[in-house]
């Protein structure tokens, strides 16, 4: 299981979108026959990023979003802070820039509060997020 997710993420920071979301597809599906909640949340953020590199913006905002609220549901800030992140990513693939950056510095904040700043290694999706909220605003 801890393997096939690792594939997934892998595959997904590589560019591979199809044998990422294939991957974390089926962890999603076990996860959530198991009931495991941290891990559906985890999943769902990893599938919305793939949806929003796609450039699918709907369903990486309705992708992020149910992981919202799973972690929310279970109490996990690092779940949470994932999914708003997710949520920049995805306010910001379909142009609404505020609400991307203000999503972004909320992810940043959750991660803070609870002193789980993202390290250096896991940062691809947000300095991505980052760096397109920078170009666009920019021009």
């Amino acid at each position: 299981m801890h393997a096939e997710i690792g594939l997934g993420l892998t595959a997904r920071r590589a560019g591979d979108l199809d044998t990422a979301e294939r991957y974390l597809r089926r962890m999603l599906e076990w996860h959530r026959r198991a009931g495991f909640d941290p891990g559906t949340a985890l999943l769902l953020a990893e599938l919305g990023f793939a949806a929003e590199q796609r450039g699918a913006g709907s369903l990486a905002l309705a992708l992020h979003t149910e992981g919202l609220a799973v972690a929310r549901r279970v109490g996990d800030p690092r779940g949470i802070a994932l999914a708003l992140e997710g949520l920049a990513g995805a306010r910001s693939c379909l142009g609404d820039l505020a609400a991307a950056a203000v999503l972004l510095a909320e992810g940043n904040a959750a991660r803070a509060s609870v002193g789980a700043p993202l390290p250096s290694a896991e940062r691809f999706d947000v300095d991505r997020i980052g760096r397109r909220l920078s170009a666009v605003t920019s021009r």
